[in-house]
C-alpha cells in the first residue's frame, strides 16, 4: 500500500522537475524492488547510507545497490563508502567532473547538489520519465570505466583516511 501511494504521488509530480522531499526518497528506498544506483561526490550521509545498508540486507528483495564516488572524497574519514563496501554495496571510484548527485530508485531518477554529503537535503528533484534514460546510460557508462574497492582494499583505505 505504500509503495501505492508512493508511485501515485510521484507518478503525479508531472514532467518538470519537481521537488521531492528526504522523507519522500527514504520510503522509496525501504520498498525499492529492482535496483538503487547512486553517484555522489561525497557519500557521508549516514541516514541515507543506513537506508543503503537495510536494502542490502533484506535477502528476500534481492535489489541491486551500486554507488560511484569521486576518489578524493572516498578517503575522508566522515564517508560511508568503506562501511558500505564492506556491506556489500557494489561500489566505484571515478573521476566525475559534476558535483550535481544522481539517485536512481527502480525508475526514478532524482538529482541533488546535497544528497548523499548532508543529511536531509532540500534540493531533491525527480527528474522526468522522458531524461531519466540519459541518467541511466550515463551511469552506466561512468561504471564501465571506474574502479570498483574491493574488500580487501578496505583496511589500507581507513588507514590513509585524510581528515
Amino acid at each position: 500500500m505504500r509503495l501505492l501511494c508512493l508511485c501515485a504521488c510521484l507518478g503525479s509530480l508531472g514532467q518538470a522537475q519537481k521537488a521531492v522531499t528526504y522523507n519522500q526518497v527514504l520510503d522509496l528506498l525501504a520498498v525499492a524492488q529492482k535496483r538503487v544506483l547512486l553517484y555522489t561526490p561525497h557519500f557521508a550521509d549516514v541516514k541515507l547510507a543506513d537506508a543503503f545498508r537495510l536494502i542490502v540486507l533484506d535477502k528476500t528483495r534481492q535489489v541491486r545497490v551500486y554507488t560511484v564516488t569521486v576518489p578524493f572524497f572516498s578517503f575522508k574519514p566522515d564517508t560511508t563508502v568503506n562501511a558500505l563496501t564492506l556491506l556489500g554495496v557494489a561500489t566505484f571510484e571515478a573521476q566525475v567532473n559534476s558535483k550535481e548527485s544522481v539517485l536512481v530508485i527502480d525508475d526514478y531518477v532524482f538529482t541533488s547538489k546535497s544528497l548523499g554529503k548532508v543529511p536531509y537535503p532540500k534540493d531533491i528533484k525527480l527528474v522526468p520519465a522522458n531524461e531519466a534514460d540519459a541518467y541511466l546510460k550515463w551511469f552506466k557508462t561512468t561504471v564501465d570505466k571506474a574502479h570498483l574497492i574491493k574488500i580487501s582494499d578496505i583496511p589500507r583505505r581507513i588507514r590513509s583516511a585524510k581528515p
